[in-house]
């Protein structure tokens, strides 16, 4: 049977080959070290009403003009947070009194540093944390055509990096192909380049139909769930897909899909929302659910669904991370016991998320062929659940299983409708 998805044990011996092949190895290992030079900037919107939308705008200077680079949205006032290269930026933020995601005089707005942008320059690795943005009425003549919004739309292009908003695409779209979740593994900046990353709509927004995010895993691609969407009643939910370069740290591609979620429910105020997740995608996903829900009491999400999640981590990783020359930073994240891993159970799953933990079993070893079963059903993600359901599959078989697949399919028409 052919395995779509990377084991661990896999991805330490291909590591140790590929170092050993030259341009290849070259490549990996100048991908990560533009991860590690990243640097990054934390903080805090203030004045702001509760329930409405603001846009967080990082803005680098490129020797002409100010150019938008990034940006973040969430609901009134709270935290934000950008990864970005070296260098120097500006922040502003603005209160979306309007819902329409674009920046108008006479909205509540700042800069970081008041009436005077503030310079912030981050040397490699650097992180820029505690900074404050008080929004007023008082903003400076011209703010407006500086952060004029055109990255708001479908498809907005960060630097060189194109990043999907709900762009409508076909599942065959050659960017969610297995050889497209192997790159996004070993060389996720180049990935993110090449390919962009973020939620990806398979036809039209229609609400009347709930959205159903599909989230995959470690070396992992959009196709997998081919069996499971084509078994999806399309009279009544919507398939969205998060195609992202694997390799990342979790935490960060967590906070990625709660961006992409939180936009896109600014934008089409969605009062229903389920996550399906397999492998690693759980992990990713239940990060995401955790900032969400302590973020936003009346959020939409109505299901959570995890399908073979190595809840405890894996052993092998911890190889990885202390043997091989080259160490992606989503391995550090799945060792057992890492900081990360520890996190996501810091508090118990909110019960206005209905979560429910489904995983394969073969053969007599104690796992699905990648996962150990422990970790599988590991016994935090056990006390969060309201059901554990097990299947004879492995750990991509599982995701063409009939059985699976009508027991899911079951679930959203009991709890997302």
């Amino acid at each position: 049977m052919k395995r779509s998805c990377i084991c661990l044990i896999t991805i330490l011996a291909l590591c140790m080959m590929s170092v050993t092949t030259g341009c290849t190895a070259f490549r990996v290992k100048q991908d990560i070290w533009r991860v590690e030079r990243a640097v990054e900037i934390r903080g805090e919107v203030t004045g702001a009403d509760k329930g409405k939308p603001v846009i967080v705008v990082l803005v680098r200077d490129d020797g002409r003009k100010k150019v938008i680079r990034n940006y973040s949205v969430r609901y009134g006032p709270g935290s934000f947070r950008f990864l970005l290269t070296p260098g120097s930026a500006y922040l502003f933020a603005f209160e979306d009194r309007n819902g329409d995601l674009h920046y108008q005089k006479g909205e509540r707005a700042a800069w970081f540093g008041g009436t005077t942008p503030q310079k912030i320059t981050l040397k490699d690795g650097e992180i820029s944390e505690g900074l404050v943005i008080k929004l007023s009425m008082d903003v400076p003549e011209g703010t407006d055509e500086v952060v004029r919004p055109e990255k708001t739309e479908e498809e907005a292009t960060l630097g060189r990096v194109k990043v999907s908003r709900g762009q409508v695409v076909s599942l065959d779209d050659p960017r969610f192909t297995e050889d497209k979740g192997k790159e996004g593994l070993w060389q996720p900046v180049h990935s993110a380049i090449l390919n962009g990353y973020g939620l990806y709509f398979l036809g039209p927004y229609d609400p009347a139909r709930v959205p159903v995010v599909f989230v995959h895993g470690v070396g992992g691609y959009a196709q997998e769930f081919r069996t499971i969407i084509e078994h999806l009643d399309k009279t009544k939910f919507q398939p969205w897909v998060f195609q992202y370069p694997s390799g990342l740290g979790l935490d960060v591609l967590g906070n990625e899909l709660v961006q992409a979620i939180v936009e896109l429910y600014a934008k089409y105020r969605f009062d229903r929302l389920v996550i399906v997740a397999h492998s690693m995608g759980g992990l990713v996903s239940r990060a995401a659910v955790n900032q969400i829900v302590n973020q936003y009491p009346n959020h939409p999400i109505k299901l959570f669904v995890s399908i073979s999640t190595p809840w405890d981590g894996v052993d092998t990783a911890r190889l990885g991370v202390d043997y091989s020359p080259v160490v992606v930073p989503a391995w550090k994240d799945v060792v057992p016991e890492s900081p990360f891993l520890q996190g996501l159970f810091e508090r118990p799953l909110s019960p206005s998320v209905p979560y429910y933990l489904m995983f394969g079993v073969v053969g007599g070893d104690g796992t699905d062929g990648s996962v150990p079963l422990t970790s599988v059903i590991s016994l935090h993600a056990q006390d969060d659940a309201i059901r554990i359901y097990g299947y004879p599959e492995t750990h991509t078989s599982i995701l063409r299983s009939s059985a699976m697949i009508e027991r899911l399919n079951t679930l959203l028409r009991q709890k997302a409708l």
